[in-house]
């Protein structure tokens, strides 16, 4: 949650499984899931909602749209 915090911040490169995750991109999160984040989705859409400005989901859009 600490790398989501500073791609939110600081622009941080996220990898496959938190990219995933900040898109809203279930099947994709899953399939890149090791088996403690797996275990761990719940918690991540929490954090999500609960502790970052509402809008994270248009920035990882953006950043999707941008091609980064």
């Amino acid at each position: 949650m600490e790398h989501i915090i500073k791609w939110y911040y600081e622009g941080y490169p996220l990898g496959g499984f938190l990219t995933a995750v900040v898109k809203n991109d279930l099947t994709e999160a899953v399939f890149q899931a090791d088996c403690i984040n797996i275990k761990a989705l719940k918690l991540y859409a929490w954090f999500l909602t609960w502790n970052l400005p509402a809008d994270w989901t248009e920035k990882a859009l953006a950043e999707i749209e941008g091609g980064k």
